[in-house]
């Protein structure tokens, strides 16, 4: 529908230079998709790069990374897709500075994919980090960090020896807003050995 993807651009734009005003060095959006059936993934693919490619300028005015994450059910869900995608934008210096990766740790678990190793695949790319967990049946429902079956021990490992500095790391917890305080405590215990 492109009166949606007009207003998902218009939206992003906003958000890009909202984030400046707030000092936020960078901001996520979705992956595009899902995809509409009778939609070609090329064609949903072409649709998301010119949506990307038009906002690209506003991240640059901004000084805002506009950061793809990767999720399920959506048009990039997989680390390959997101390499593949990325393709696109090869050679395009505007986009080489100001748009990156938004790591998903739960994500990329969700779609039978190891985040740790996905930490060392993409070194010196990943822009921002979002944290759950995922129980060990890989459903698409975020946990707080310790009560799934993701590795973060082996995460963390990785993610030094890739020389992560960007420094922002947001645990995204929006099953919980019932207990927002009591989760957010038990997320905050859980993961400050790993970023102290």
């Amino acid at each position: 529908d492109p009166e949606r993807r007009k207003l998902r651009v218009e939206h992003t734009r906003d958000c890009l230079h909202l984030a400046a005003k707030l000092g936020a060095p960078t901001i996520s959006t979705e992956p595009g998709g899902p995809i509409d059936e009778g939609v070609t993934r090329e064609q949903a693919a072409d649709w998301f790069e010119e949506g990307i490619r038009s906002v690209l300028p506003d991240a640059a005015e901004a000084g805002v990374r506009l950061c793809i994450e990767p999720e399920p059910d959506l048009l990039i869900e997989k680390a390959g897709q997101y390499e593949e995608f990325m393709q696109r934008f090869a050679g395009d210096e505007l986009a080489e500075k100001w748009l990156g990766l938004n790591f998903d740790v739960g994500h990329f678990y969700c779609v039978g994919e190891d985040p740790a190793a996905n930490a060392a695949r993409f070194k010196g790319k990943i822009h921002h980090i979002q944290i759950e967990d995922i129980a060990a049946d890989r459903v698409h429902f975020h946990l707080v960090p310790g009560d799934g079956a993701i590795d973060f021990d082996e995460f963390f490992k990785q993610l030094r020896q890739a020389d992560y500095d960007n420094g922002w790391i947001t645990v995204e917890l929006y099953t919980f807003e019932h207990k927002a305080v009591e989760v957010a405590q038990r997320a905050r215990e859980f993961l400050l050995p790993y970023v102290s």
